[in-house]
């Protein structure tokens, strides 16, 4: 279903780039859809934290829920870095051309500005490790066009400004990121175990070893699951894929399934990498096609006529690098992700005049 209709905007959009207005604002209109999972997010969470306070009752879907599994209205952290990130990159590539030309039309550039604020605040506010991550690398790619571009005259000053402004948001933004969320400080500790996969087999939480005492690190202390377990379960999955080249013919659970084939009683899921996930579960042909896919598409986004080239690049370049490092292995990832192909690629395509 995503086929079609991604196929179908992407066509119509490009028919309409002729028209400088009727593109601009589609433009708007596209670009505050993505926009859109982040306000929603500031909505659920206004209603949670103060409609109890003013005396009103919160209706489910309104309520601010992590427990995707059994909430009908929980939404994982992982689908936030996945939603909402995208406009967060867009607008760092938008910004960075307004700053550079000293256009600042803030009121034309707001939804830019608005996803400057909101999306960094969801990765705090969610202390997602990844989400918090990326947005670094943001505010570093944003601070690297500035010095690209200073010059030592008046704007150059402005630009340096900006610069010493940008510094100082990233590590007010990384120091708290590490004091909040204590897995940074032992991860460079507990990769060292994790990737001794067949000497510690704590990763595959077998139910023999639920009593078995924690394992400790070179710090002394318990290893953090997170980080043990991300880490040796990618190495497993690499492991897993020439064992399976085929795959297991379904991408949920499919790394959980093929390693219980050889520990049984293992309970793994996810290997918490989209790719690999995929890869274990429609095997090395279904990686190639679909991975091939979204680098031809990027490939050929050269030929894209503007602003909709600056979003393939930053959405699709974004997701596909995002899919190898997030646990984004369900039909809804994939299924927006496979939406947006088949959209960039229609407005890709060159449309022969009609006279």
């Amino acid at each position: 279903m995503s086929i079609p209709f991604g196929i179908g905007l992407g066509i119509s959009l490009l028919k309409c780039s002729d028209d400088f207005e009727k593109t601009n604002k589609y433009w708007r209109i596209i670009y505050f859809g993505f926009l859109t999972p982040s306000i929603v997010y500031f909505i659920k969470l206004l209603a949670t934290k103060f409609a109890v306070v003013l005396g009103y009752q919160t209706p489910a879907y309104l309520i601010l829920s992590p427990d995707h599994m059994s909430d009908i209205w929980g939404v994982s952290r992982a689908a936030y870095v996945f939603f909402c990130l995208p406009a967060y990159f867009v607008a760092i590539s938008q910004l960075s051309k307004v700053l550079t030309q000293h256009c600042w039309e803030f009121k034309k550039n707001i939804l830019y500005w608005i996803a400057l604020v909101l999306v960094p605040a969801i990765m705090f506010i969610e202390n997602d490790r990844t989400g918090v991550l990326y947005c670094a690398l943001g505010i570093l790619f944003e601070l690297f066009l500035f010095l690209k571009n200073s010059k030592f005259n008046a704007k150059g000053a402005k630009r340096l400004l900006i610069s010493l402004a940008l510094v100082t948001a990233l590590i007010l933004f990384v120091a708290s990121s590490l004091q909040r969320n204590p897995l940074w400080s032992t991860l460079i500790a507990d990769a060292k175990l994790a990737v001794q996969v067949d000497k510690y087999d704590y990763w595959k939480h077998l139910e023999s070893t639920a009593n078995v005492p924690p394992l400790l690190n070179e710090l002394g202390v318990p290893i953090a699951e997170s980080n043990f377990d991300r880490i040796a379960w990618g190495i497993r999955g690499g492991q897993l894929i020439p064992q399976h080249p085929l795959g297991y013919g379904l991408m949920t659970l499919s790394f959980g399934r093929l390693n219980a084939i050889d520990f049984p009683g293992s309970r793994t899921n996810m290997s918490h990498s989209a790719w690999l996930d995929f890869t274990l579960g429609y095997g090395i042909p279904g990686f190639l096609l679909l991975f091939g896919a979204a680098c031809l598409v990027l490939k050929n986004a050269k030929n894209t006529p503007l602003p909709w080239q600056t979003l393939i690049y930053w959405t699709l370049g974004f997701m596909t690098l995002l899919f190898f490092t997030k646990e984004l292995s369900s039909e809804i990832f994939m299924n927006a992700f496979i939406f947006l192909l088949t959209m960039f690629s229609s407005l890709s395509l060159k449309i022969k005049p009609t006279n």
